[in-house]
């Protein structure tokens, strides 16, 4: 009776999270997105694990262990942190991605594998899909108050569309092929609205890895189609289609924006930009392309920080020393660079080599499971992640969809 009250409070528990990190944010503090975010994790999921250890003291079970490279990767930032008094916590303001959050991710991770099974983490995920609908209406209704690139509630259009990019897979399988009708209907207009936000996120890595997963999508469920499926989807195509035509002139000035940054950063450089009004948005491949290059040049700086690493989160701190020149003739030149926007050379740049291979060993561990269902969703994951970082809600869904995998049926 106490196991089954305690599993309850458990899925109650879970259930909060993943309903409540996509939108919960706060102006009250300094970072009024990430920082809620991760403070309701560390808050909500130090008490789901510490219920777990408690239950499990008074009444001990047979545990399942995570796979051996799961384990070796959160052993890889222990070891890197050891270097870094600022890996603890991570970056001010954020607090995410340090070791503390692997820490927590994890230990929710564990918990949820030795609680749930397979069943109960599709119920959870419901709870996951109403967040990302009325988070995608959010978005949306950004766009009518003039703002030229939504981010709903994560924060930024490019966290945005990660999150957008990673569930509207599942919403749209949901929509196709279960039941009953009204939660089909649900995955249906969750896609349409998903969709629509992401693609006013402005953001090319979002509708890349939004292509990407629907190319994996096609090729692993295509044979599932009757009549019936072809004409939903034909709908949806249809809506989708309205939405593009509608917000055409978004991406006309991405490719103007582009153009202009790009020339000054291959030419000479005549002058530096100070104001934010020559053009809308400054994000171009030309800018990463300086901060990979300043993050390689970082990674091969010494043995040291080749195989462990500088530390979690160290980046903001070390990586201005090896800042390419370029970058001051670019629309960024006085930002402070705190991601190298592709976390793979993150992983490799803070926790070593030995890291970057647990990680993908774990992304490896997942496309090898039977679960073809989050194929498409990790295709998006690491587009997005090429250009990007997993923030709060994404890794949050991540690492739930290594529970799904690892859990019993």
């Amino acid at each position: 009776m106490k196991a089954m009250v305690g599993r309850k409070i458990q899925f109650f528990g879970f259930a909060l999270l993943v309903f409540f990190v996509p939108l919960i944010f706060s102006n009250l503090t300094f970072e009024a997105f990430e920082f809620p975010k991760m403070s309701l994790v560390y808050l909500l999921g130090g008490f789901l694990i510490a219920l777990f250890w408690a239950s499990y003291i008074f009444a001990p079970t047979r545990l399942k262990r995570p796979p051996w490279v799961v384990s070796l990767f959160v052993l890889s930032y222990v070891v890197s942190s050891l270097f870094s008094h600022a890996s603890v916590w991570g970056y001010y303001g954020r607090f995410n991605d340090g070791l503390a959050s692997i820490l927590v991710f994890f230990g929710l991770y564990f918990v949820a594998l030795n609680t749930f099974s397979k069943r109960e983490l599709v119920d959870l995920l419901k709870f996951g899909i109403l967040s990302f609908f009325l988070v995608s209406v959010y978005g949306i209704c950004q766009s009518f108050s003039g703002i030229d690139r939504v981010y709903s509630s994560l924060g930024q259009p490019n966290w945005l569309a990660q999150y957008l990019s990673l569930f509207l897979p599942l919403v749209l399988y949901l929509y196709l092929f279960k039941k009953p009708a009204w939660l089909a209907w649900l995955g249906g207009a969750s896609f349409f609205l998903g969709f629509w936000c992401l693609w006013l996120t402005f953001s090319l890595s979002g509708m890349l890895g939004f292509a990407i997963s629907s190319v994996i999508f096609l090729a692993l469920f295509a044979r599932k189609f009757n009549g019936t499926h072809f004409l939903k989807l034909a709908g949806l195509l249809a809506c989708s289609l309205l939405v593009v035509i509608f917000n055409l002139d978004l991406f006309g000035s991405k490719v103007h924006d582009t153009l202009l940054d790009s020339s000054e950063l291959l030419g000479e450089g005549k002058a530096v930009r100070t104001s934010e009004d020559l053009h809308r948005v400054s994000d171009p491949g030309a800018i990463r392309l300086g901060v990979w290059k300043g993050a390689t040049s970082l990674i091969l700086s010494s043995p040291k920080v080749f195989f462990l690493g500088t530390g979690p989160e160290t980046f903001p701190y070390v990586f201005q020393k090896y800042r390419p020149a370029s970058l001051n003739y670019s629309s960024e030149w006085d930002y402070v660079v705190n991601k190298p926007h592709n976390y793979f050379l993150e992983v490799f740049a803070e926790t070593g080599l030995f890291s970057l291979v647990f990680y993908l060993g774990i992304l490896a561990h997942l496309f090898r499971s039977k679960e073809e269902i989050i194929f498409p969703s990790l295709g998006a994951f690491v587009v997005t992640s090429f250009f990007g970082w997993p923030v709060v809600a994404t890794s949050l869904l991540f690492w739930g969809i290594l529970a799904y995998v690892d859990a019993k049926d």
